[in-house]
């Protein structure tokens, strides 16, 4: 691991990363150069999809990426050790750092996951940037609320 960080030194990388108190990393925040220049083009919308998904390690995986044109194109990839709002606001401030330290502009619209941590994290990084629900995540909750509901109407009948 400590070879990989000595690789995201470099100048074509942005990343910072924390270690835990027996010196093991616990986050981990990265952007490739080519990412970030086209983030400079292309700033106005942030799908920030944070689901985590665990990967061999127990390990889990934030994605934060951007759609225009059909096309998904990271703009930075972020690993903790635990799904917290405290890690979402590690990620965040992160992502919110490169975007200072590179001239990107703030997104106009951010569209993310339902999940409240993140939610609380961009009211306050982003308090100024509408955030919305992307429509998979609202036609989901759409559904299982019809479902629950003919579910109790067929119990009444």
């Amino acid at each position: 691991m400590e070879y990989v960080l000595e690789q995201l030194k470099f100048d074509e990388y942005f990343s910072e990363h924390k270690v835990d108190a027996v010196n093991r990393l616990s986050h981990l925040f990265m952007s490739i150069k080519p990412a970030i220049e086209i983030y400079k083009e292309n700033p106005d919308a942030l799908l920030m999809d944070c689901t985590y998904k665990t990967n061999y390690f127990n390990i889990p995986f934030e994605y934060c990426r951007c759609n225009w044109d059909e096309h998904y194109n990271s703009r930075g990839t972020s690993f903790s050790t635990r799904g917290k709002e405290r890690d979402y606001r590690f990620a965040i401030e992160q992502l919110r750092s490169m975007m200072i330290l590179h001239n990107i502009s703030l997104p106009q619209l951010i569209l993310v996951d339902c999940e409240v941590a993140i939610l609380n994290v961009l009211d306050v990084l982003f308090p100024d940037v509408p955030v919305l629900l992307c429509l998979w995540h609202v036609e989901k909750n759409i559904q299982k609320k019809h479902a629950r509901q003919d579910a109790l109407q067929q119990v009444r009948d």
